[in-house]
């Protein structure tokens, strides 16, 4: 069998198998985060961005259509773009991803699945994989069998999991980074002037893509634009210098002119005043975050604390590595092909993003740092090649990779994913069959947490939203809706605990206990 052949079955069951994992982890995903609720909502509510500002929405009895009406594409409503930019300008995201799922919801009118949000995961995430794989290729040479390994470490991570599970816009945000790089990369290397000019075309447009898919997409696009033009200028090439940088702006003009919310979105939106806030605080407040963060990067490699032990395992062998390069930068044979300009490209990106990442973010979590896995990933695995290409004991680089290979399957195996959410669709069932007629009452404020709740609330025939200061009127209003049992949800803003037994208190029920937590409400059965 030819060495290309043989190649390409082995790229063809690395794709199988990851694949394979990819749809066992979706098909497991059994509930939804409140902000994967608020990605169908916002594409969907027809010119209703928040539900909970619907006229009405307090003190009323609800039926199930008031819900599904939100979050799914109704007939008359199918490919609503302008009600998805609509909704964005009085979001804090730009309308790509959005317009994007509202596009394939309208393909199935009245229906909601986890599917729809899934496939468009999926598919950028095939995406992704792919040109992590060309990627690889100006780091490890177009020939070389390393190239498999950043695919396979990174397609089965906990990291990637993550970012596929995750009903919103990082999967595709992914996409658009590697895109970017990849692209530039080739631009790097690339002298005809016309494949230049195209490939500037190109660049423009990811640039622009990604900017209308989330706001964080400029952050990593500016420090890896910068390094692209520093490095120029160093060699003098003002031209080439002076096109890129007009290149990555215009494509970030054209997104601020298709959809010119998003200068107050990242100017005067909550999130973008978080963000200087936190700029703000300094020195003090970066060390405070830095141990929590460095805690969800390593475990997005092994889904557990195994994973710091591995990433400093790897900085191990990349100082040598380092080391070994700067004091051989004379002998061409210790590295003749080594992908220094690239290398320091995607390594200095990637470092200056973490660190802005730590002090601006809203809140210590993994989605900031989705788009920084797979070039993760490639550094680690650059490290460990050349390393052992140096002691010439390239080999072990398998065996290395496959004991990586090993720990994440351990981990996955043991570990659930937290995008998953265990117990989520028993319940829905349970709300949606013995309790469909029992009345549903919400403690809440009558704010946003109402989406939270939304797959749960239009599971059952009525439902009444009040604030804790009603509570005492519970027994009037439930008077014509008795059925000897009552559905209670109360928000996290109170003690949960407290007020179920106190409205089970006020009704005359003998019987209150817990169905579910989700997150930032409490589910509780009364009965008599």
């Amino acid at each position: 069998m030819k060495k290309e052949t043989r190649k390409k079955i082995l790229l063809l069951l690395i794709g199988t198998v990851i694949t394979a994992n990819a749809l066992y982890w979706c098909v497991r995903k059994e509930g939804y985060y409140i902000d994967e609720l608020w990605s169908y909502g916002l594409s969907n509510g027809y010119h209703t961005p928040f539900l909970h500002q619907a006229e009405g929405y307090m003190n009323n009895w609800h039926q199930p259509v008031f819900y599904w009406d939100y979050l799914t594409i109704q007939p008359d409503e199918r490919f609503s773009f302008e009600s998805v930019c609509y909704n964005q300008t009085q979001d804090v995201h730009p309308p790509f991803y959005y317009a994007l799922l509202n596009t394939v919801c309208s393909l199935f009118p009245g229906r909601f699945s986890k599917w729809f949000g899934l496939s468009i995961n999926l598919f950028f995430f095939g995406g992704s994989l792919i040109l992590l794989y060309q990627i690889s290729g100006f780091f490890f040479g177009k020939t070389s069998n390393a190239r498999i390994i950043p695919v396979l470490l990174y397609g089965l991570s906990a990291g990637a999991l993550s970012t596929l599970l995750y009903i919103r816009m990082y999967m595709m945000l992914t996409f658009w980074s590697l895109l970017f790089v990849c692209l530039v990369f080739h631009l790097l290397r690339e002298t005809i002037c016309q494949k230049r000019r195209f490939l500037l075309v190109q660049i423009g447009l990811s640039v622009m893509a990604g900017f209308m898919t989330q706001y964080y997409f400029v952050l990593f696009a500016f420090f890896f634009s910068a390094c692209y033009v520093v490095f120029h200028l160093l060699g003098r090439q003002w031209k080439k210098a002076l096109e890129y940088a007009v290149t990555a702006c215009t494509g970030i003009i054209g997104g601020i002119l298709v959809f010119p919310a998003s200068l107050q979105h990242i100017f005067l939106g909550y999130q973008g005043k978080g963000a200087l806030h936190h700029a703000a605080d300094g020195i003090p407040f970066f060390l405070e975050r830095w141990p929590q963060y460095h805690d969800v990067l390593t475990k997005a490699f092994l889904g557990s604390g195994a994973g710091k032990h591995v990433l400093f395992l790897t900085i191990l062998c990349l100082f040598p590595a380092g080391v070994i390069l700067f004091i051989k930068k004379g002998n061409q044979s210790a590295y003749p092909d080594f992908p220094l300009t690239e290398c320091l490209m995607l390594l200095v990106s990637v470092l200056c993003y973490f660190a802005v990442i730590v002090q601006i973010s809203p809140e210590v979590t993994d989605r900031y740092l989705f788009l920084l896995y797979p070039f993760c990933v490639l550094l680690a695995v650059t490290a460990a090649l050349y390393l052992f290409r140096y002691l010439q004991t390239e080999r072990f680089l398998w065996i290395a990779a496959a004991c990586c290979l090993a720990c994440l399957l351990r981990a996955n195996a043991v570990q659930s994913n937290p995008y998953v959410y265990h117990g989520y669709q028993e319940v829905l069932t349970r709300l949606g069959t013995e309790y469909k007629d029992a009345p549903g009452i919400y403690v809440t404020a009558g704010d946003h947490l109402l989406i939270n709740n939304c797959l749960f609330l239009a599971q059952q025939n009525r439902t009444y939203s009040l604030t804790l200061e009603q509570l005492n009127e519970l027994s009037e209003i439930c008077k014509e809706n008795e059925t000897g049992q009552i559905i209670l949800y109360v928000d996290i803003y109170y003690d949960e605990a407290q007020t179920a037994m106190r409205a089970a208190e006020l009704l005359d029920y003998r019987s209150c206990s817990l169905l579910y937590d989700n997150t930032f409400t409490q589910i509780y059965l009364l009965s008599r």
